[in-house]
């Protein structure tokens, strides 16, 4: 796990209640993630920069997230201390190329926006519910809320109820050395009866049913929205957080009221998005092609020791056939030797 902590003051303290907060940075994957975060932070004035940490108050936090299946861009909100993530829920792109993060009023992602002027009780939960269930609201005497019904036309078989579960095995037979004075009555050990079955009431969906009820909702007297939310007096941007893989990199990373200046980075973005895909492309084809080359490599290499050690069996096999023949050629001229000198004598004893 990598653990990455770091923070930089800005130039001078943003007030967002003064002017339109443009906040933005490109971030890369050198490697795939498998869990970890590459998300920012904007930090409240009066921060301490020597003693930055992860308990550190924050205004807003900002950027993608992902572990597993999991991965989604936070935008999270600090109001009165506490943080509140965002409802609405964007997912990250997990790969190698450079992408592109701007929180406005708007979300933007990729030069595209996903979310434009959204009314922060939209997708913020921070003044609690607007509308809450009507107590008083109680269900109708007659709403049905069961779902199936018993089919009335579904009838039980007439003989069901006399169908034994279980019935003596016909198999079974008294034990030769069975004393009835002794043993008492013998009893044929039962078995499940073939014949039976269980039958349960066929249930059909009930023609009454109209659902669970649901009180109907009413605005809520305690909701009230604060005008000065989301007014923030910034004094830095950092980073904090960890990874499973490390190589993440950041870069113009932009906290700015001017939108001519924000756009000069995005334009920039494009411009160099185009041609990474294309290096990035050439360089897959290429580890690809020398992963492909080496696997073809590596079959041959396997594909040649089969041969070898098949032909040295083979070569083996025969060196051990030719000793074979010959030893056996070997006894068939000591056995022509014995008989020449067996003739020879046969030959002088005649003489």
């Amino acid at each position: 796990v990598h653990a990455y902590l770091a923070s930089t003051p800005l130039s001078e303290t943003f007030n967002t209640s003064k002017d339109d907060l443009i906040f933005q940075y490109t971030v890369k994957q050198e490697y795939t993630q498998t869990c970890g975060g590459s998300y920012l932070k904007l930090l409240k004035e009066g921060y301490d920069p020597k003693n930055f940490n992860g308990d550190s108050d924050y205004a807003v936090m900002f950027g993608p997230d992902m572990c597993g299946p999991d991965n989604r861009v936070h935008v999270i909100l600090n109001y009165n201390g506490q943080n509140h993530l965002t409802k609405k829920e964007e997912k990250s792109q997990n790969d190698h190329k450079t992408h592109f993060y701007r929180l406005t009023y708007s979300l933007m992602i990729d030069g595209e926006v996903k979310a434009d002027r959204v009314p922060i009780a939209d997708h913020w939960e921070i003044f609690g519910p607007r509308m809450i269930p009507d107590k008083d609201d109680k269900k109708p005497a007659d709403w049905v809320e069961v779902r199936e019904i018993v089919d009335v036309t579904f009838v039980k078989p007439e003989n069901y109820d006399s169908i034994p579960r279980h019935i003596p095995d016909p198999a079974a037979e008294k034990p030769k050395d069975w004393d009835a004075e002794s043993d008492g009555d013998w009893e044929a050990p039962e078995i499940a009866n073939p014949d039976f079955y269980e039958w349960k009431p066929k249930m059909i969906p009930n023609p009454q049913y109209r659902g669970e009820y649901v009180p109907r909702n009413i605005l809520n007297p305690d909701y009230k929205e604060d005008p000065e939310m989301g007014h923030y007096r910034l004094g830095g941007v950092g980073i904090d957080l960890w990874q499973i893989r490390s190589n993440v990199l950041f870069d113009d990373i932009v906290v700015t009221s001017d939108a001519d200046v924000a756009n000069k980075y995005l334009e920039q973005w494009r411009r160099n998005y185009g041609m990474e895909a294309d290096v990035i492309r050439k360089r897959e084809q290429d580890q690809y092609e020398k992963a492909k080359a080496e696997k073809e490599r590596t079959e041959n290499s396997m594909r040649a020791r089969f041969e070898m050690e098949d032909l040295t069996r083979q070569l083996e096999e025969l060196d051990e056939d030719f000793q074979d023949k010959k030893d056996a050629s070997e006894e068939d001229h000591d056995e022509l030797d014995e008989l020449d000198e067996d003739e020879k004598t046969k030959k002088h004893d005649e003489l």
